[in-house]
């Protein structure tokens, strides 16, 4: 079980009443089969009493709406907001070309909400927006503006925003993998077919929308990982630390807790090897595949016959963005970008951060002295012994 997703709809001048918003609420999940946790159908909407909260049923999935009119800071308003078990949000399976049950439920009375009330925002938060997803500080109106600085899996951009990206026929052609015009209620652009999949500020969809850049142009499927393994490039000798969880942990999120930093070498087989014990870790990944799932598969695809199956590891760094120069070591001791950021006393999503600071690197020609300045901002975070004032450096400094 994830835990809760929240659906945020923002409108920075409330068109309707409290009374009015929850009898359109009632009305639209009536129309799609919603009744009341208590088993009473929801027909009469307009006989409703003044409410602040709607608990609903539907196939034994319940959603709450809290509606929420008021002022949340100077000309701030939070509508309203939707909150569901995430585990009852997914993709429907692989070979469905659109969402089904639940799902799509949920999706027709978001996208019939927005309409309704004209939203200038909508927003699905990340169930696991402490761990890099999107949190409602990255998505939150901040006096007479929307800040939104990462792109959640589920987005409905009202004119404020659209202006802000582009325009809307701009938005019309994000590489996302569903984009729809709503009219009056904006575009909705759902990032990935499954809930909440890459949800890091390097996704092509957060490039697009949030840095101006133009739509890909190698024929890459913006659902797509952009998956490289950065130790393909060392030799049979050569050091890394690789940053790895337990294959039954493989997400597109990683708690700290799960991240496990591992000093290797590559062997005569291109395999990943513990420095201290020689142990087996996984295989370096090589050459193309057809999807993104038989690369993963690929780094244990040829587990030796003697190995501890208990200490199999598979790689979080299999993306193009994450340099060689991240995970080389010289010596087995030494310290590199990887060992850095992992050896931090902080609560931030240090995956997260790896992907930021791979970002920056990425944004010049990624020279020797680029390298430097982000290993000595590294260990200048390592010298600050207030874990807040860290994590405030790296929040303002180094995360994008």
């Amino acid at each position: 079980m994830r835990g809760s997703t929240v659906i945020s709809f923002y409108h920075s001048d409330p068109p309707t009443k409290e009374e009015e918003v929850a009898t359109a609420v009632a009305s639209i999940c009536s129309a799609h089969g919603f009744t009341s946790v208590r088993g009473n159908p929801l027909q009469n909407p307009a006989d409703i009493e003044p409410i602040r909260r709607l608990e609903l049923n539907k196939e034994g999935n319940q959603i709450a709406i809290g509606i929420q009119p008021g002022e949340l800071g100077e000309s701030q308003i939070n509508t309203m907001s939707i909150t569901t078990d995430a585990s009852n949000v997914t993709d429907s399976g692989e070979d469905t070309d659109d969402y089904t049950g639940f799902t799509a439920t949920l999706l027709d009375v978001v996208r019939s909400l927005a309409i309704e009330l004209e939203t200038d925002y909508v927003a699905a938060l990340n169930p696991d927006a402490g761990y890099g997803g999107v949190s409602g500080t990255d998505a939150m109106l901040t006096g007479e503006e929307f800040d939104v600085t990462r792109i959640p899996w589920l987005g409905i951009y009202g004119d404020p925003l659209l202006d802000q990206f582009g325009g809307r026929e701009r938005v019309l052609e994000t590489p996302a993998w569903r984009v729809e015009d709503l009219g009056p209620a904006g575009v909705l652009v759902i990032k990935t077919k499954r809930p909440w999949a890459d949800a890091s500020r390097d996704h092509p969809v957060d490039r697009y929308l949030l840095d101006g850049e133009d739509e890909p142009t190698d024929g890459s499927d913006a659902d797509s990982l952009g998956l490289k393994d950065p130790f393909a490039a060392l030799s049979a000798g050569d050091y890394g630390a690789d940053v790895c969880v337990a294959p039954e942990d493989i997400d597109p999120e990683f708690p700290n807790e799960d991240l496990q930093l591992e000093r290797v070498y590559v062997d005569e087989n291109d395999d990943l090897r513990r420095v201290d014990d020689d142990t087996f870790v996984r295989n370096v990944v090589d050459g193309h595949y057809e999807d993104d799932g038989a690369f993963l598969e690929a780094m244990l695809s040829e587990v030796p016959d003697d190995v501890d199956h208990d200490r199999l590891r598979v790689s979080t760094l299999l993306h193009e963005r994450i340099p060689t120069a991240f995970v080389r070591l010289e010596d087995p001791d030494d310290e590199n970008v990887v060992t850095r950021v992992l050896g931090l006393g902080v609560g931030i999503d240090k995956h997260d951060l790896l992907f930021s600071l791979a970002r920056v690197a990425n944004e010049g020609e990624f020279k020797d002295d680029e390298m430097a300045s982000i290993e000595g901002a590294l260990e200048t975070l390592a010298d600050v012994d207030d874990p807040e004032v860290a994590e405030q450096i790296i929040e303002e400094r180094l995360l994008l």
